[in-house]
């Protein structure tokens, strides 16, 4: 059983995309992820909190010395600065180093450490992701 319901956990991810001010398309291309989102909030694996509008990522296999970073923090909002220094160095066809990249500059953690994430969590983290687009 889960942490919220599935009903709660959309209604939270809802908020957090509304909050993002999604437009209303691209809203529609995102659902099946939205949709995704939600049942990870509901198992408990990740955590919208509402009062700063940021996702907590509880990680499965935590990160850096002994394992020190156990979750990851998604800010609500970036800026355009913050990806496009995230994105220094990346090429433009190279999906991969762009979703590190967005990680990167919507958590605060290097790209580096990101690069060294468990491919599990890291789908995880691509799911919040894709809503950080330059």
């Amino acid at each position: 059983m889960g942490v919220v319901s599935k009903e709660q956990a959309l209604i939270e991810v809802n908020e957090w995309v509304d909050f993002k001010k999604i437009a209303a398309k691209r809203r529609q291309d995102l659902q099946p992820v939205i949709e995704n989102l939600a049942e990870l909030v509901a198992e408990g694996d990740l955590i919208v909190e509402s009062s700063n509008h940021t996702i907590k990522q509880v990680l499965k296999f935590p990160l850096g010395e002994n394992g020190a970073t156990k979750e990851l923090i998604f800010k609500a909002r970036v800026s355009g600065n913050e990806l496009q220094s995230a994105m220094n160095g990346v090429q433009f066809n190279d999906e991969l180093g762009k979703t590190f990249a967005r990680i990167s500059a919507s958590t605060g953690v290097t790209a580096n450490v990101i690069k060294k994430m468990d491919s599990e969590d890291l789908a995880v983290a691509s799911n919040i992701a894709v809503f950080f687009t330059m």
